[in-house]
C-alpha cells in the first residue's frame, strides 16, 4: 500500500500545481523536515496551518514549525479544517474533547463506517458548503528559494 499511497500523494501535488498555474501562481515543492523548510521563509512571514492534529506526531510537527518560525520573527497561524469537513463550531463535542482516532471521530460525527462507506446516520453532524477557490493567487518572486526546494 505504500506505493499506492505515494502515487496518490504525487498525483494530488501535481494536480494542485496545475490548479495553481491555472490561477496564475506556482507551487514550490520542497523535500525536508517541515520546520527546516518553512523556517527558511523570509522574516515576518505568517504560515497558515490547517490544524486538526489527530496524532502526537502531527502535534509535535506543528510545535517544531511554530518554534522555527518564531525564531525567524515569523508565526504559525492554526486554522481548522485539515482533516475534516467540519467547522469547530459545528462539532457535537468540544474541540479539546475530540476523539483520539479517525474511527472514533467518524462515529462521533455520524458516519456509519469512515473507512468503507460514505453512508451517514440520520442524526449526523451537517457539513457546511465548500468555500469557492480564489480566481487569482499571486506567485512568489522569481528568485524565491526555499530549503530543499525541488526544481520543476
Amino acid at each position: 500500500t505504500n506505493a499506492l499511497r505515494a502515487r496518490f500523494w504525487i498525483q494530488c501535488v501535481l494536480r494542485l500545481r496545475e490548479d495553481l498555474q491555472a490561477r496564475g501562481s506556482q507551487l514550490l515543492i520542497c523535500y525536508g523536515k517541515p520546520e527546516e523548510v518553512l523556517g527558511g521563509l523570509p522574516q515576518g512571514t505568517e504560515v497558515k496551518c490547517q490544524s486538526e492534529p489527530v496524532s502526537i506526531e502531527q502535534t509535535d510537527v506543528e510545535g517544531f514549525v511554530a518554534a522555527a518560525l518564531l525564531k525567524n520573527g515569523s508565526k504559525l497561524r492554526k486554522d481548522p479544517g485539515a482533516m475534516s469537513l467540519y467547522h469547530p463550531d459545528d462539532l457535537p463535542f468540544d474541540v479539546k474533547d475530540r476523539p483520539e482516532c479517525y474511527s472514533g471521530l467518524g462515529h462521533a460525527l455520524g458516519w456509519t463506517d469512515i473507512w468503507t462507506s460514505v453512508e451517514r446516520e440520520e442524526w449526523a453532524t451537517p457539513i457546511r458548503p465548500c468555500v469557492p477557490a480564489p480566481s487569482c493567487i499571486p506567485s512568489p518572486p522569481d528568485d524565491f528559494q526555499l530549503p530543499g526546494q525541488i526544481p520543476e
